[in-house]
């Protein structure tokens, strides 16, 4: 079974925009927890809706250009 290029790309795409990035986010969200800053989770949270959101974008174009 071989892969076609879009879903070689579309995987070394998610490697890429998904490296650390939950651990990361993870660890933002709970050091500003622990200091009970709202404004700093909403915009932790944020940053990882927006990052998951283009990431399934790219993958979802790739995949149906195919």
């Amino acid at each position: 079974c071989f892969l076609s290029s879009s879903d070689t790309f579309s995987s070394t795409f998610g490697i890429f925009t998904n490296f650390g990035q939950n651990q990361a986010a993870l660890t933002f969200f709970a050091e500003i927890y622990n200091k009970k800053d709202r404004k700093g989770m909403t915009a932790v949270m944020r940053y990882y809706l927006r990052l998951t959101a283009f990431a399934w974008l790219v993958n979802v174009s790739v995949e149906s250009s195919d």
